[in-house]
């Protein structure tokens, strides 16, 4: 499981990372687009409505600092840090199992 994840957001990594890319190309510099700009180019509801679960249920000290943080990163760094850490997970837990198998 932790291997198809890796994968799944290392694709996903690559999905978002390409259009920053080709954008920067053009542009002659670096460009980045934003997590919260590709969310809300997506389906601006869901972001309306991630934002008032978390400040009404959660609490809104997550959304503040934490949420919007994230949704200013480059939209290509979130599934990255993801892959790194279910790549991680991965590699722990399968070296501890070959080892126990020993």
């Amino acid at each position: 499981m932790l291997r198809t994840l890796t994968i799944v957001f290392v694709v996903v990594t690559a999905i978002t990372l390409w259009p920053d890319v080709a954008a920067s190309m053009r542009a002659g510099s670096l460009t980045f687009m934003p997590l919260g700009q590709l969310w809300f180019d997506l389906d601006p509801a869901s972001l309306n409505l991630a934002q008032a679960i978390i400040e009404r249920y959660v609490t809104p000290v997550l959304w503040d600092p934490v949420m919007v943080s994230a949704l200013l990163a480059p939209a290509c760094t979130v599934p990255a840090v993801l892959a790194a850490g279910f790549g991680a997970l991965w590699f722990m837990t399968g070296r501890r199992s070959k080892a126990r198998a020993r």
